[in-house]
């Protein structure tokens, strides 16, 4: 699961892989923190995470049915504050 678990002010992608196993290896993925299963969404391509303290786990399962373990990252997508930046205009400046 890439990115790692951590802090993403308003948001991340995720992405998912796998190694070995016989091809074509299946990705299914859950983002309640629910043991994913192959009734589990299916991973065709890259998704958005933006709800605040999401658990992603997921597991690989191979042409010959070998699963692997279960592989779980959390996000903290809390939204950015906003920031006010005020400065001293230098006494050269007419507007």
């Amino acid at each position: 699961i890439s990115p790692a678990s951590g802090n993403y002010p308003g948001g991340t992608t995720v992405s998912l892989s796998s190694t070995g196993g016989v091809a074509p290896v299946k990705i299914y993925y859950t983002t309640n923190g629910s043991t994913p299963t192959t009734s589990s969404t299916l991973y065709t391509v890259p998704f958005s995470v933006t709800a605040n303290n999401t658990t992603v786990r997921a597991i690989a399962i191979d042409n010959g049915s070998l699963a692997s373990a279960v592989v779980s990252a959390s996000y903290t997508t809390v939204a950015a504050t906003n920031i006010t930046v005020k400065f001293k205009a230098p006494a050269s400046w007419t507007t």
